[in-house]
């Protein structure tokens, strides 16, 4: 049984440069700051059947950040 959660970031402000896209989806060597914690992010939930998405349209821009969990079988146990 697993339990699937979402988040989703909106900004109404400019769009996200298309070379910090790039750092966050590729596997740039000298990527920036932010670059760089958009990969650890996106890496982080790539194990827990997760990953980091990107809109953008001509009103807003918008990260969407999804896991799918494993849920533990408790019956019969103790607490």
């Amino acid at each position: 049984m697993t339990l699937s959660c979402g988040c989703r970031i909106s900004h109404s402000g400019g769009r996200v440069p298309e070379e910090l896209l790039n750092e966050m989806f590729g596997s740039e060597p000298e990527a920036s700051d932010e670059g760089i914690s958009l990969l650890i992010s996106r890496k982080l939930v790539k194990p827990m059947n997760g990953d980091v998405q990107y809109l953008r349209d001509s009103a807003r821009s918008t990260f969407i950040i999804s896991v799918e969990l494993a849920i533990a079988n408790t019956t019969g146990a103790r607490t």
